[in-house]
């Protein structure tokens, strides 16, 4: 590859929102940083060891992410993303992958109320993020839809406005029930 291709494709690169998306990363992560500092801080060690582990049970049920659908919308729609079967495939993705998040975080409530947990404090923590992986996946699925129509400034505007209220309700909801 000569000089010349490769500054073409650098501009191509910069064009396309590379800047957005890795601006948008690290925003995120700065905010998820930031979130798990300040609760922390709201709670007490043992209180936060209990936050800490629902979250990653609902981090679980997040690996699902609507069996796979958003994935499925990159793949199928990148490909004509101007077909008036995209909008069609995003419908079925909503419905199905919301009411698998659903059910799924249902189920882990069910099952920390019923199955003796090793930490019964958990339970409130479970029950206070159960809207945590419908609304990450109705966030992926938008995320996906705006990637497939190359749109990289609202992708990464809605991962800044995803940590943003994971963030918010966070604290808000951790200072609440401490």
């Amino acid at each position: 590859m000569n000089k010349n291709n490769a500054i073409s494709e650098l501009k191509d690169v910069i064009k396309g929102g590379i800047f957005y998306i890795l601006s948008g990363s690290i925003l995120v992560k700065a905010i998820t940083m930031i979130s798990s500092i300040v609760i922390a801080r709201i709670v007490d060690k043992s209180e936060y060891a209990y936050y800490t582990y629902a979250n990653n049970l609902y981090q679980y049920v997040e690996l699902i992410a609507g069996l796979g659908l958003t994935s499925a919308i990159l793949i199928i729609c990148a490909a004509n993303p101007k077909s008036g079967k995209t909008r069609g495939y995003i419908r079925q993705a909503w419905v199905i992958g919301c009411a698998v998040q659903t059910i799924l975080a249902l189920i882990l409530c069910i099952g920390v109320t019923v199955i003796e947990v090793p930490f019964p404090q958990i339970r409130k923590y479970v029950y206070m993020m159960i809207l945590m992986p419908a609304f990450s996946y109705i966030l992926l699925l938008f995320q996906s839809y705006s990637r497939v129509c190359f749109e990289n400034k609202f992708y990464s505007f809605l991962g800044i406005i995803q940590s943003s209220i994971v963030c918010i309700i966070g604290i808000f909801l951790t200072f609440y029930f401490s």
